[in-house]
């Protein structure tokens, strides 16, 4: 099946589908967290996982070892057997996540989802259909049939359909990063479970709380300072995974989320038959997500001359354009609720700290949230001045999503732009010039 064209959006014309969680929803962040343990006795101390020893432990020493270590890794063994064992699933989920630079960032979504297993499926090793509904009443259906993804939104009755191999196949991918996969973890059917949640050598602990084994697995800093703890919830009696805690903290931020999932059903015969669209959604628009093509790119406002600005700093001095010519300027467009933008800060950080005496200014540009903005300014350090800006600058310098880069040269000129979050041109020029 290639892309869908309006005509075969009929009645039982896009099979089964999956779903995948991207946290990126909110905060595309590359640690992942969980919530600490409440007033239970701990089974295990905390020990630090090398793959010499898990590989010590196999699973039929669950019943008689004292080690906890390997009592951690049989529970992941005897769950990823588990999970092995799905070709169909059904269950209910409800996620709720919060972010603590944003005000009222409460996010909930709760969904049917209806999953068979695909292995040989190079973008989610399964097709899907999820029912779901978010916080502010946006009922939706998201399919997946191994070619194509397909999001129904009923409330303003509009089709999105994706081919995910037309985008890069990470995290990323505009089939996956979408806000209605919220409802689904992928932990839940990830065949090599315990390879993916141990390769980085978390510290492990274990509890037995009300018949379920509670994993909770502290992961060393990552490369952006982040600090990430995974809380996973696993019924003794059927090894299924129940609930999943994540908790980030990245450069003064932190993410929380907890995903619940009830009413598992395994390998029933009614799963598949609720895979496929049933029916034609008439009177909907429909609408197709493509790469934009390399040629069609174009760089607002590459080559013009910078749009002056005067504005005040979070520390009270007022910085215009015009009083900074003859240097190289770099404007970094950012703000609380933007994940990209708080895992680089020290990117910029370095960048400002490396060129700042070879004539380098560095301004961050923000427009909300100024509370949350000044507390991120004192957690981070920064040693390069945030402009109190507002809409207008926004709509001089074209910017619609953060993070947005905008390096001015000393004559005034704008030189060079990202808004992708890519700094590498910029950094290249930086260099040569103020070598």
């Amino acid at each position: 099946m290639g892309g869908w064209k309006v005509s075969d959006f009929v009645i039982d014309k896009l099979p089964a589908m999956l779903i995948f969680i991207a946290m990126k929803s909110c905060l595309i962040i590359s640690t992942l967290f969980c919530l600490f343990f409440n007033n239970a006795q701990a089974q295990s101390p905390n020990a630090a996982v090398s793959r010499e020893r898990i590989n010590k432990h196999p699973v039929n020493h669950f019943a008689q070892s004292k080690d906890p270590l390997a009592k951690i890794i049989t529970v992941l063994d005897k769950t990823e057997q588990y999970i092995k064992h799905i070709k169909t699933i059904a269950f209910y989920s409800s996620y709720k996540s919060v972010m603590s630079s944003m005000d009222d960032s409460i996010y909930t979504a709760s969904g049917q989802i209806w999953l068979k297993r695909i292995p040989s499926d190079s973008i989610f090793k399964s097709i899907f259909h999820i029912k779901g509904e978010t916080k502010n009443g946006g009922v939706y259906d998201y399919f997946y049939d191994g070619s194509n993804s397909c999001e129904v939104q009923h409330k303003d009755k509009k089709i999105l359909l994706i081919n995910p191999r037309l985008f890069p196949n990470n995290e990323n991918n505009r089939a996956k990063a979408r806000t209605a996969m919220e409802p689904f973890n992928y932990y839940i059917t990830d065949t090599a479970l315990k390879t993916h949640l141990l390769s980085s050598n978390p510290q492990l602990k274990m509890l037995t709380v009300s018949g379920q084994y509670i994993i909770k697995l502290t992961y060393p800093v990552d490369k952006h300072g982040g600090k990430s703890i995974l809380e996973l919830t696993i019924n003794n009696q059927t090894f299924s995974i129940d609930k999943v805690d994540l908790l980030s903290n990245i450069n003064g931020t932190t993410f929380k989320s907890t995903a619940v999932y009830s009413n598992i059903v395994l390998n029933d015969n009614t799963i598949e038959s609720e895979i496929p669209i049933k029916q034609a959604y008439e009177g909907y628009t429909i609408d197709e997500l493509r790469p934009v093509k390399p040629e069609a790119k174009k760089t607002p406002l590459l080559g013009m001359a910078a749009i002056e600005f005067h504005y005040a700093t979070f520390d009270n001095k007022y910085i215009s354009l015009a009083s900074l010519k003859g240097k190289y300027v770099l404007l970094d467009f950012w703000e609380s609720w933007c994940g990209h933008c708080i895992i680089s800060i020290p990117e910029i950080q370095k960048l400002y700290e490396t060129y700042r005496a070879k004539g380098l200014n560095v301004f961050g540009v923000t427009t909300e949230n100024t509370d949350k903005i000044n507390e991120l300014i004192k957690v981070n350090g920064l040693k390069y001045q945030t402009l109190k800006a507002d809409k207008q600058m926004l709509i001089n310098y074209n910017v619609s999503g953060r993070p947005t880069y905008v390096l001015i040269d000393t004559n005034g000129k704008i030189v060079c732009r990202s808004d992708n979050g890519d700094l590498d041109q910029i950094i290249k020029i930086i260099n040569d010039k103020l070598k």
